[in-house]
């Protein structure tokens, strides 16, 4: 029995992702409100509302949980101190501080944890992660992120959680989680940093809209990031890796984050990039590429509860992440480089 706390991202994307699977039962809701949770539940068919996660954590064996930063630490650390498993967002807070008693909350609890950093379950992606790990294009010399997209707030210029930094808005904490996980998941750890936050000059929100850093690893390679989301028709989201054999190019130029990834090879000698194949392909689901994915993370850890292992990403590797996120915003408050 899963309980899911939240009605925005919770409703489009984990209620449906925790569906695929066959031996997980959404049969509770927790909104700010009764009447919001019971409207929803009404309309996916889950047997309870409630206006109060507390109350929701009675009928549950594990939560799912899927608010604004500002707010997820009270409720993960109150359903670890119930004994529930957890699956939660990322970033998991606002602070470091915050996070590191998320991390050890679940320690003390001793259950399955996961953070719902998607791109390591993409096929894409993970055959890109094959072919680096088996030197297909040689010693690295640098990567290049390029994450250009208009979200809904920008192109509407409107305020929400998502566009304020106190409550975890912001291009950095919304976007930035994702591609520190995954530079790490590819290349290893990130030694230093050095960030810069901006948006338009005629944007009067807080949330900085571009985020553009430096990164370097403990391995010596070193890259450049950079994250737009008031980009119209931006290029979509772009990873290339540059080795001394050749390069590796993932590239999704479509509006969906998780879906729409092709994967892309060039050896030394080629004239161009040339399609690699990919097992798995998603191309055929119809519906937001975010529920497949979140629904891989979700089997795993639906399958960790049962047989008590213990596998990444959990909380910990989000207090790794947020830690990167500090180190970001400490960079660009010093106009440093920050080593981590």
């Amino acid at each position: 029995r899963v309980g899911i706390v939240g009605i925005g991202y919770g409703q489009s994307v984990l209620v449906p992702a925790f569906r695929l699977s066959s031996v997980a039962q959404i049969t509770a809701l927790a909104a700010s409100t009764e009447e919001r949770a019971r409207a929803v539940a009404d309309r996916l068919d889950i047997p309870l509302a409630f206006g109060n996660w507390n109350a929701l954590f009675d009928q549950v064996d594990a939560v799912a949980v899927a608010v604004p930063p500002s707010l997820q630490p009270e409720i993960v650390e109150a359903a670890l101190a119930r004994g529930l498993p957890v699956f939660c967002e990322k970033p998991l807070a606002i602070t470091v501080g915050r996070a590191e008693r998320m991390v050890a909350a679940a320690t003390a609890a001793g259950v399955a944890t996961c953070v719902d950093f998607m791109f390591q379950t993409i096929p894409a992606w993970v055959e890109a992660r094959r072919l680096l790990e088996q030197g297909e294009i040689g010693p690295l010399r640098h990567i290049a992120v390029q994450w250009e997209v208009e979200t809904f707030s920008n192109q509407h210029k409107k305020s929400s959680w998502k566009t304020d930094p106190s409550q975890g808005g912001g291009t950095l904490f919304n976007f930035g989680p994702h591609v520190f996980h995954y530079l790490e998941w590819l290349f290893g750890p990130i030694l230093a940093l050095s960030a810069r936050l901006t948006k338009a000059p005629n944007d009067p929100r807080q949330g900085e809209t571009l985020v553009t850093m430096a990164v370097e690893f403990k391995n010596g390679l070193t890259g450049s990031v950079s994250i737009c989301t008031s980009a119209y028709l931006g290029q979509g989201h772009r990873l290339a890796v540059f080795g001394d054999e050749g390069s590796l190019v993932l590239h999704n130029p479509t509006n969906d984050y998780a879906k729409g990834f092709a994967l892309w090879r060039a050896g030394r000698g080629d004239l161009a990039l040339t399609p690699v194949a990919v097992d798995g392909s998603w191309e055929e689901w119809q519906q937001d590429g975010r529920i497949l994915a979140t629904a891989a993370l979700a089997g795993r850890f639906l399958e960790d509860i049962a047989t008590r292992q213990r596998r990444a990403p959990q909380l910990a590797d989000g207090l790794c992440v947020q830690r990167l996120l500090d180190g970001a915003e400490r960079s660009h408050r010093t106009g440093q480089m920050i080593v981590l």
